[in-house]
């Protein structure tokens, strides 16, 4: 790993003080990142992660990039799976406890609301209770519904450490899904 810094149309490396002309971007979504190359070499990788943005140098040999694309079409059927930073985002339908309430800015001073929601798990014959909240846009999408509104949102969900229980697992939600029973929604 080294660092890099941009001037005009190349990068320059802090170790060699050589340009590196970028030849080629490859966009992998399914890792949602971006990688820059240059003669087929990729020098540095940005990576897109829960609304933050990662920048990482990256050396790899040739006999390293072989390797990793002789896997893959090696093996078609499988899926690519990114890097497993944290838990990921799960897809939940429900129904509001109430209504959604304004809540306090977050650390970027970007709104939030929350609510109790009680979603319907694989596995599970009760409804799972969170304190969920919502971020950004979902924010005020939530305001605007209804008392004991049925949704469908994808968010990150956090267990409690309350060993008495008391307090409820919540719920990052960043977005609403359009529920497929309801059919297409505009927008």
């Amino acid at each position: 790993m080294h660092n890099l810094y941009y001037i005009g149309d190349n990068y320059y490396s802090m170790e060699h003080d050589s340009p590196l002309p970028i030849t080629s971007l490859r966009f992998n979504l399914a890792e949602r990142s971006l990688t820059l190359e240059s003669d087929e070499q990729p020098f540095a990788r940005v990576t897109f992660s829960s609304g933050t943005i990662y920048f990482q140098s990256i050396q790899e040999s040739a006999a390293e990039l072989a390797a990793s694309e002789t896997a893959v079409e090696t093996d078609s059927t499988a899926e690519a799976t990114p890097p497993r930073e944290k838990d990921p985002a799960v897809i939940l339908t429900g129904k509001l406890l109430g209504r959604a309430r304004q809540g306090r800015p977050n650390s970027q001073g970007h709104e939030t609301a929350w609510a109790r929601l009680a979603a319907h798990e694989a596995g599970r014959e009760d409804a799972h209770v969170y304190s969920t909240t919502f971020h950004r846009r979902s924010a005020r999408i939530a305001l605007g519904l209804p008392d004991n509104a049925d949704v469908c949102v994808e968010g990150f969900p956090h267990p409690s450490n309350d060993p008495t229980g008391k307090r409820l697992d919540t719920l990052s939600v960043f977005r609403f899904v359009p529920n497929q029973s309801e059919g297409p929604v505009n927008g």
